[in-house]
């Protein structure tokens, strides 16, 4: 006893401090009661066994001299127990649940042994959470796969609990839901991101932004818990709810299940001032099984290993229905004398004094407002015929549109995941899980300039419990959460170095770009590239549990250990207005943005100098420390715990902005392990670089691409 006690306490501060957040006893729970004779006097080393319903799971306990057992860490389930005590009648209840986070109480009342050896408890008494006050709400398997649900998003099903708001996503929340549907609520009046989601007690969250990482198929999850107060010191790393979803896991019997759910656009009405809803399709469809795991000549079915696992596709077309304003064939030859358009006049005609500045207006052939063919921007010129399709809407159809897209977004998304479980004996019970995603999207104001993204997901769980004896449990899990997440423009193949632009703007994570294009009053030019992976966050977590006398004592710790890449376009756009085709001080309107973006004459540029990437490393690591004690009727709780989160490091270097100086200034790592800081000048743009003190900082990628540098240029 004692050396397991001193082994258990080293694991758990090996783990405590080196570095991570700490999980706990979450996503397990605990048997308690008493064992009593007719008359109520205490039955002291009364048997108690649990099983499993499946007869894949058996733990047993002793009951002390006051008549309590304690079976604690127990996987959420469905068991039955039996009670055996010298001369009494052995007593067996029917089965029962057991729920994530639940400290249920079952007592018994056993009779004395006459010619009957057994007793079956036909109606076994309701299991109550009696020794903890945590506050919470439990769906089973069978809630879950029933509550209608939108896009069958178990988030969707947080509403159902006590002092959930559901509200919409935080602005800054990434949804990595192939179906859009991720709810974020307030839950008891603490902000969205203050929630905790888990799966299988390890984290299931995006590192970067707290968006929840993986979306199991309902028909997936055995049940998910919503704790919605800190009613222990096991829980940490959230000021709100804890949301604990549990996977299925296979049994000595094989089951599964298949689904298809469909939603077409015959079902859809259409509205003003659209004559038709365009296609819609949505089909979300997959299937779960799981059994015991048998290989011939290696794995027979009474080793007692078990596998599960699901798939499920989502395959979304949506209609976008998208209206905007493109220019005419016309236009872009420079012709913009159709009625209705505004005259426009030349930038490099303007002559006169300050005040009383005046402007010629564009005539070419006798034609007024058409400009001179040799006056355009090449560029600007490849750019409008390679982006724009011609008008399609007859003009007046849709008030200030030509144009409507109907064409839809698409979403491709897949997800699955496998289980193996396990129990060695009465001593160990092991699991491993691992759980992906990839959900691609496309959509697309125009044809010619879509929008994709890219979201890659993992979810790993290692986990297992072992028995040191009757008073002593311990469990040591490992999980990993990876996000790979970016989305961007593209456009017709070759056209940034047809247009001559490639040069100015060189590829982006291997992909040509151009800059985004803002054009008043017409559909502009996107650009959207931004890249959040790969993230990796590792977390290791041991938890105990032992049982001294009329105490159960809990106590454990975390560490985990993020690393986040990151990287942009920010910062780069150019913008045409009316202005440099416009005519001074004129009564009427005058001037057209597309007609300045066809002369090259922006109003105002922002460029992005070298790259954005950062390379950030964080850690955190937290321990803590419960007691329960129970006396009779009379259960106490009260617990310890210390959580410290460090700041992230990015190893590419720092960088900050003197607003009282007007200077920029930033922490250079380079090969040669030497800092440099550089300042900015705003009046001359110059670049002074000025070694300093030797730093040990991991030098940066070779890619060729030079410190940020963010200046604007109007």
């Amino acid at each position: 006893m004692k050396r397991s006690l001193i082994f258990a306490l080293t694991l758990i501060f090996c783990f405590a401090f080196q570095s991570t957040f700490t999980f706990a006893q979450v996503g397990n729970s605990s048997l308690t009661g008493q064992i009593s004779d007719p008359s109520g006097a205490s039955v002291r080393n009364a048997q108690v066994t649990l099983h499993g319903a499946d007869e894949s799971f058996v733990r047993t306990a002793t009951s002390g001299a006051d008549g309590s057992y304690l079976i604690p860490t127990l996987p959420p389930g469905n068991y039955r127990v039996t009670v055996a005590a010298t001369g009494f009648a052995t007593q067996e209840t029917q089965a029962f649940e057991l729920t994530s986070g639940q400290t249920a109480a079952l007592s018994f009342k056993l009779k004395v042994a006459t010619q009957s050896a057994q007793v079956v408890v036909e109606d076994t008494a309701p299991v109550l959470q009696t020794t903890s006050e945590s506050i919470g709400t439990s769906l089973s398997a069978d809630e879950m796969s029933s509550i209608p649900l939108l896009g069958r998003s178990f988030l969707n099903a947080l509403s159902l609990a006590p002092g959930v708001v559901p509200v919409p996503p935080a602005g800054s929340t990434t949804n990595h839901s192939p179906v859009s549907q991720s709810t974020m609520p307030s839950v008891f009046g603490q902000r969205q991101k203050d929630n905790n989601f888990l799966m299988d007690g390890v984290e299931n969250r995006d590192p970067n932004l707290l968006g929840v990482a993986i979306y199991p198929p309902p028909d997936a999850i055995k049940e998910m818990t919503i704790d919605s107060g800190v009613g222990s010191s096991a829980y940490g790393h959230a000021s709100g709810a804890t949301i604990d979803v549990v996977t299925k896991s296979g049994t000595s019997a094989w089951h599964g299940t298949g689904w298809e759910y469909w939603r077409s656009n015959i079902l859809d009405a259409h509205t003003y001032p659209l004559t038709t809803v365009g296609a819609y399709h949505w089909n979300q469809f997959g299937g779960e099984a799981g059994g015991p795991l048998v290989i011939p000549w290696l794995l027979s079915k009474n080793k007692a290993w078990y596998v599960y696992g699901y798939y499920e596709g989502v395959r979304i077309l949506a209609p976008l229905n998208y209206t905007t304003l493109v220019p005419t064939p016309a236009q872009i030859g420079g012709d913009f004398s159709a009625a209705g358009l505004s005259p426009i006049y030349n930038p490099n005609s303007t002559t006169g004094t300050a005040g009383a500045y005046t402007r010629q207006q564009f005539q070419y052939n006798g034609q007024n407002n058409v400009i001179n063919p040799s006056m355009l921007n090449p560029a600007a010129v490849a750019i409008a015929k390679a982006i724009y399709p011609a008008p399609n809407l007859a003009p007046g159809a849709i008030p200030g549109a030509n144009y409507i897209n109907t064409g839809g977004s698409k979403t491709n998304g897949n997800q699955w995941d496998a289980r193996v479980d396990h129990q060695f004996g009465e001593r160990d019970s092991f699991f491993v899980r691992y759980s992906g995603a990839n959900n691609p999207t496309s959509s697309a104001s125009l044809p010619t300039t879509p929008s994709v993204s890219k979201d890659k997901l993992v979810n790993v769980d290692a986990s297992d419990t072992h028995v040191f004896s009757k008073t002593l449990v311990l469990t040591v899990r490992y999980g990993l959460t990876g996000v790979n997440y970016f989305t961007g423009n593209t456009f017709p193949s070759g056209l940034p170095q047809s247009s001559g632009l490639g040069a100015v703007f060189p590829e982006f994570l291997g992909a040509e770009i151009l800059p985004p294009l803002n054009i008043t009053g017409y559909q502009g030019v996107p650009l959207n590239n931004v890249t959040v992976g790969p993230v990796y966050q590792h977390t290791g977590i041991v938890d105990a549990q032992m049982i001294l006398g009329k105490h159960n004592i809990e106590f454990g710790g975390g560490i985990s250990h993020t690393h986040e890449v990151q990287d942009s376009l920010a910062s780069t756009s150019i913008y045409f207005l009316t202005t440099q085709t416009s005519q001074f001080n004129s009564p009427i309107p005058t001037g057209d943005a597309f007609a300045s973006f066809l002369l090259g004459a922006p109003d105002s540029a922002n460029r992005q100098v070298g790259g954005a990437a950062v390379s950030l490393t964080t850690y955190g690591y937290g321990f803590y420390i419960q007691d329960t004690w129970r006396n009779g009727p009379l259960t106490i709780n009260g617990g310890l715990r210390y959580d410290y989160n460090a700041p992230p490091v990015n190893s590419y270097g720092l960088g900050t902005f003197y607003f009282n100086t007007g200077q920029y200034a930033w922490e250079l790592h380079i090969k040669s392990r030497r800092e440099l800081s550089c300042v900015v000048l705003p009046e001359s743009f110059t670049i002074a670089l000025v070694p300093t003190t030797f730093r040990h900082h991991k030098a940066p990628p070779a890619t060729g691409r030079s410190p940020i540098l963010k200046a604007s240029l109007d």
